[in-house]
């Protein structure tokens, strides 16, 4: 019988438990200006919305999961503005910025999937592939890991970080490299939601449309699905989006139930 994998433990810890990582409310996106005296900011998310902020002194401010000054930040950095139910800035965190792929088409360009370099159907080992859709590479739902603990009780494993607060929906995981993608709801809206494996930091957030609700429960009902560089997510009112990876820009959109 095949081991559970540490992935299993991951999604257990996201369902079950925890500390309050993620807020009521997060404006992501990439920093337009900043003012390290005023400890300002303008922040411009991937649909195109502007929003400045003025970061409190007493609020906690990281860059790269680790606490910064605002001298450390700049434009084209990746950023996260968190607040509470009643709209006050409770975290910010800044990330490296993600160098600029040339030599690719314009955004909403025409591509087929067969075109892109894809890791579900390279015919690499699911192992090595991370689990990249609902239930793994191969749907499945095996882990191909080894040399875990078999008894939780003598080994127990070490606690990383855990987030709640996510959102209603039924989406599960996703995981390739460093990131973690799922998706939940924020305010009225559907929202694809990366995650730092390693610190449990919010990497970047994407907005996807209206929630959608009925009298089974509300958001989304789908799992991110990664090929190679891309994410691609279904909302529950139709929303498909290509996402990059690694910063949340949008590539295309279209609504399948309306196209």
């Amino acid at each position: 019988m095949r081991s559970v994998s540490r992935l299993s433990l991951l999604v257990s810890l996201l369902a079950i438990s925890v500390s309050s990582r993620v807020e009521a409310a997060i404006f992501s996106g990439e920093i337009q200006s900043v003012s390290a005296a005023q400890k300002q900011v303008v922040i411009k998310s991937s649909q195109g919305k502007e929003k400045s902020f003025l970061i409190p002194a007493d609020v906690p401010v990281t860059f790269n999961g680790k606490p910064a000054e605002f001298e450390q930040f700049e434009i084209g950095q990746r950023a996260t503005v968190f607040t509470s139910s009643k709209g006050e800035i409770t975290r910010f965190s800044v990330r490296e910025a993600v160098a600029k792929k040339t030599g690719e088409p314009a955004s909403g360009s025409k591509k087929t999937m067969k075109e892109r370099k894809s890791t579900v159907t390279s015919g690499a080992e699911p192992a090595a592939q991370g689990w990249t859709q609902f239930r793994g590479p191969d749907r499945r739902n095996i882990s191909y890991e080894t040399g875990l603990s078999k008894d939780w009780n003598q080994n127990p494993p070490k606690l990383l970080w855990t987030a709640r607060g996510l959102g209603e929906g039924y989406s599960s995981v996703s995981l390739s490299g460093n990131l973690l993608y799922t998706m939940g709801t924020k305010g009225n809206e559907e929202t694809v939601i990366a995650i730092d494996v390693n610190t449990g930091e919010i990497a970047w957030t994407h907005s996807n449309g209206p929630m959608f609700q009925n009298n089974q429960g509300n958001g989304p009902r789908s799992t991110p699905t990664i090929d190679g560089d891309q994410i691609y997510a279904l909302g529950a009112n139709g929303n498909l989006v290509s996402l990059s990876a690694k910063d949340g820009n949008v590539e295309w959109s279209k609504n399948i139930l309306q196209e």
